[in-house]
């Protein structure tokens, strides 16, 4: 939006330009009142470049839009899950600047949450077999994910891991 005002704004001192280049062409005067003469290819050229650029520059897609800014769902990494011998999942994570809980989620193949825990403040989880649904088919995979909070909302969501259900 802010680059579509920068773009009408130099459209229009363009055009005041334009207007003044012309009106010292002569014959601005007779070109107004309908009788064309010099300034009128000039004015239709520069109406044409201002709107040719007013166009290009309000489509282009912002910035931030196009660069990775180091924010996002990747600022801090998982580690890689390990299902233990008594079939417990072993999760954990590099801490997240400013978090002061986590909680982890994992779902099912569709996407559907099949777990949560509490709020932990630890960059570890360990979630026994007994805590997933008990219908949960054994060596399906599973995705999970550590949500940031900070004071209970949720500030930041960590990329999606993957791991074998026990």
């Amino acid at each position: 939006m802010i680059r579509a005002l920068a773009a009408l704004a130099a459209a229009l001192v363009l055009a005041a330009c334009a207007v003044a280049v012309a009106a010292s062409l002569g014959g601005f005067d007779d070109w107004l009142r309908g009788k064309p003469g010099k300034p009128a290819p000039v004015l239709a050229g520069v109406a044409v470049a201002i709107a040719a650029v007013f166009v290009w520059t309000s489509r282009a897609p912002e910035e931030g839009v196009l660069r990775d800014d180091g924010r996002g769902a990747q600022a801090f990494s998982l580690q890689a899950a390990e299902v233990g011998s008594d079939g417990a999942l072993h999760l954990a994570w590099t801490p997240m600047t400013g978090a002061d809980a986590y909680q982890v989620r994992i779902y099912g193949p569709d996407l559907s949450e099949v777990y949560r825990t509490a709020n932990v403040a630890e960059t570890s989880a360990v979630i026994d077999r007994s805590a997933l649904p008990a219908d949960l088919p054994t060596a399906l995979d599973l995705t999970w994910r550590v949500y940031a909070l900070r004071q209970g909302d949720v500030v930041e969501i960590s990329a999606p891991g993957s791991i074998r259900a026990p």
